[in-house]
C-alpha cells in the first residue's frame, strides 16, 4: 500500500481516555460495522515484543511499565518505536482488507492526532467528554487514583 493511498470507507474513532470511544465502537459494532481496535492490536504486539521489553525496561508488567515510560520521555520514545511500527502495519493492512469489501469500517485510535495520525483516513469521529469525567471514569474503572490518571 502507498502512503498516499487513502481509506475511502474507513473512518476513525478518537478521543481521550474515558471519553468513550469504546462505548461507541460497541453501538457501532452492534450496527453491523466492522470495527479495529488499536488497543487491541497494541495487546498482541505487546505480548510479542514482551521479551525485548523486559530486557529494554527491566519489566513487562504494564502498570509498572506505565510508570516507567511517562516519567522519563526517552524511555517513552523509546517504547513506542519499538511498538508503535507494527501496530501501525497491523492497523494499515487490516484497513486494506476492510476497504477491499466496500462497506464503511471504524478505527478505535487513542490518541489519534497526538501521534501524527494516519494520512490514509480522511474521516475522523471525536468523541468528546470533559477532562473531569474522562478522569471520574477511569478512576471507577481502573480503580486507580485520579493523580495516576
Amino acid at each position: 500500500m502507498e502512503k498516499s493511498e487513502k481509506f475511502k470507507y474507513g473512518i476513525v474513532l478518537t478521543g481521550g481516555i474515558g471519553s468513550g470511544k469504546s462505548t461507541v465502537a460497541s453501538l457501532l459494532k452492534l450496527y453491523g460495522y466492522q470495527i479495529i481496535d488499536a488497543d487491541e492490536v497494541s495487546r498482541k504486539v505487546f505480548q510479542e515484543k514482551r521479551e525485548e521489553i523486559e530486557k529494554l525496561f527491566g519489566t513487562s508488567d504494564r502498570r509498572k511499565l506505565r510508570k516507567i515510560v511517562f516519567s522519563d520521555k526517552e524511555k517513552l520514545k523509546k517504547l513506542e518505536q519499538l511498538l508503535h511500527p507494527e501496530i501501525r502495519k497491523r492497523i494499515l493492512t487490516h484497513s486494506q482488507k476492510l476497504g477491499e469489501k466496500g462497506e464503511l469500517f471504524f478505527v478505535e485510535i487513542p490518541l489519534f492526532f497526538e501521534k501524527g495520525g494516519y494520512p490514509q483516513f480522511e474521516k475522523v469521529v471525536v468523541v468528546y467528554l470533559p477532562r473531569e469525567k474522562q478522569i471520574e471514569r477511569v478512576v471507577k474503572r481502573d480503580k486507580t487514583s485520579p493523580e495516576e490518571v
